[in-house]
């Protein structure tokens, strides 16, 4: 009886340890929380990563099919009703588009950060701001996924 008990305790803890090491060693998912406390999102199908602020928290990603772009726009929580939102409760503070090469021209409000052999990327940040966002929006907040954008 008492060998019983202790390989049933033994192999719950085999278990745990099994689940925890693939916890542990599982690979980051694109909204993953980095140690920094800032979000990485990783866009695998489109080539890129970016870093989004530890103040972009419970943030949605929507993606949109242009004539030879798409669009991945970064939605955030908003309480502002007086606020143009898109998405309701949501404001859209970032717009990363990804044009086919032979596609791409330039627009008002892109910014273009890079290329490969066939795309072209550009980002696009809000321009009015939701009351809650007033003071929190910076510029080095805006160079920081700036400075962050990574292409595969």
């Amino acid at each position: 009886m008492n060998k019983k008990l202790i390989y049933i305790v033994s192999g719950v803890l085999a278990l745990f340890l099994v689940i925890g090491l693939f916890w542990v060693y599982r690979t980051p998912k694109p909204m993953d929380v980095a140690q920094n406390g800032v979000y990485n999102y990783s866009n695998e199908d489109l080539g890129f990563t970016v870093n989004l602020p530890a103040e972009f928290q419970y943030f949605q990603t929507q993606s949109k099919q242009g004539d030879g772009y798409k669009d991945i726009e970064i939605f955030i929580p908003t309480t502002d009703k007086a606020y143009n939102q898109e998405v309701p409760d949501y404001a859209k503070p970032l717009v990363v588009r990804v044009y086919e090469k032979d596609k791409y021209k330039e627009e008002p409000g892109f910014e273009k950060k890079g290329e490969t052999d066939d795309k072209v990327y550009a980002l696009k940040f809000w321009n009015d701001l939701p009351k809650e966002w007033e003071g929190k929006w910076s510029e080095e907040m805006k160079n920081y996924i700036l400075n962050s954008m990574k292409i595969d």
